[in-house]
């Protein structure tokens, strides 16, 4: 894969040399700005799919510098309410949704206005 080749070496500041030598034979020279600021080559930027404001990992590996893209994933934020809706959700037997109806009362709500699946009347512990 093309971002495991990608690493950029420190040889002397501010030069930072970018090597892929299975994509680009040819070596590229990159100025690393006052702040740190690093601007990968456009030729390089649109052949790892990269985009302004898109995540990469840096880490640094046997003396060198390696740059790729990171994969994220978004994180819900729970809600209290959410919160109260996944326990009220999760609740197997009538003994156990009991027990969350009373802890989602302490959390502020009334469990009859949240909508969840209550355990059938059956399922009893």
């Amino acid at each position: 894969m093309i971002t495991d080749n990608l690493k950029i070496c420190l040889t002397e500041l501010p030069i930072v040399r970018i090597l892929d030598l299975e994509v680009f034979p040819s070596m590229v020279t990159a100025i690393l700005g006052q702040r740190g600021v690093l601007t990968i080559p456009a030729d390089i930027r649109e052949a790892l799919g990269l985009e302004s404001g898109c995540s990469v990992l840096i880490e640094v590996r046997e003396g060198a510098i390696v740059i790729r893209p990171a994969v994220t994933q978004p994180v819900e934020k729970y809600t209290l309410q959410r919160r109260a809706e996944l326990l009220l959700n999760n609740a197997v037997v009538e003994s156990d949704y009991q027990k969350v109806c009373e802890t989602v009362r302490l959390m502020g709500f009334d469990p009859a206005t949240i909508p969840h699946d209550r355990p059938r009347s059956g399922d009893r512990r």
